[in-house]
């Protein structure tokens, strides 16, 4: 901060405030409202949960409903498929083995910013109520 910053600073910090209007305290509290906000639950802090809490029991449910109807093979035939996949690979020129990982990636951001987007009104209409 240079001289002049300084010098305003402290004019600024020593300068004399004017007193208050007479009766501005109580016009003010007066205009302010005393009143409490009633808490209450919306229709959405139900609906939200439940969603939730439904979709990851349908999910586990789903898990565990679909591991005993799978081929017993198929954890050595997903091996083989990875493997296959990454003969495939190595074989296709240098750039392109990165290119799975950056679609994987930017569909992960992607993914995210589409939750983000949906979840932010949410949150500023909860502020606003």
């Amino acid at each position: 901060m240079d001289d002049i910053d300084r010098k305003i600073d402290f004019g600024l910090q020593t300068y004399p405030l004017a007193p208050l209007p007479r009766g501005y305290t109580r016009r003010l509290m007066n205009r302010i409202n005393q009143s409490q906000p009633r808490f209450g639950l919306t229709l959405m802090d139900w609906l939200l949960p439940g969603f939730f809490g439904l979709f990851g029991m349908g999910t586990l449910a789903a898990i565990l409903l679909t591991i005993p109807l799978l081929d017993p093979l198929w954890l050595p035939k997903l091996r083989l498929q990875y493997q296959i996949l990454l003969v495939r690979l190595a074989f296709l020129p240098d750039w392109l083995p990165y290119l799975l990982p950056i679609m994987v990636i930017l569909g992960t951001l992607t993914l995210a910013g589409v939750v983000l987007a949906a979840l932010l009104p949410l949150r500023s209409s909860a502020r606003a109520s």
